[in-house]
């Protein structure tokens, strides 16, 4: 698996693609789902792989105008850190689609009490980037095109939903 990486390294990488985020994994901290989606991810264009003295340099694409985004986002928190979310967010976050299958640190989606979750609409506008969140390279199986890290430019805000997880499943 590793090899293709190597061989792969520059091939067809589009020269005009500026990166938003650059992550470096110790090589041995990967098992082999988590190769074969950083290669899929990479045959995708949504990154560029590097390798070097055992670590696995990834640069990240916007990946906002791709069709794996779906229409509408999810963000999970917890209601203790929910009442800055009052005046948006200006700083790097996280999202991830209708399956909600990724518990963010600290809060469990089994407890409804202490979940808050709010959702992102994607829309034209050019003021943020998203890539794949890379935790979903090394993290728990199936979160690879499940969670993502939005960049606003500015301020975003986003719609509290009242909807319970199972109801936004099955939307």
């Amino acid at each position: 698996m590793l090899h293709s990486l190597e061989h792969n390294l520059y091939k067809d990488i589009d020269r005009e693609k500026k990166f938003i985020h650059t992550h470096t994994y110790n090589k041995n901290e990967l098992n082999e789902r988590d190769l074969r989606n950083l290669q899929d991810a990479q045959e995708k264009g949504f990154v560029h792989i590097a390798q070097f003295c055992g670590k696995i340099k990834v640069d990240f694409f916007d990946i906002k105008h791709t069709n794996i985004i779906p229409k509408i986002l999810f963000h999970v928190r917890s209601v203790h850190t929910s009442k800055d979310m009052d005046d948006g967010i200006a700083k790097p976050f996280y999202v991830q689609t209708k399956d909600l299958e990724v518990e963010p640190e600290n809060v469990s989606l089994f407890d409804k009490s202490e979940v808050n979750i709010f959702m992102m609409k994607m829309d034209a506008q050019d003021d943020y980037s998203i890539i794949l969140d890379q935790e979903s390279f090394h993290g728990i199986p199936g979160e690879y095109l499940k969670s993502f890290i939005v960049y606003p430019k500015d301020v975003i805000i986003l719609e509290k939903t009242d909807r319970g997880i199972d109801e936004i499943r099955a939307s």
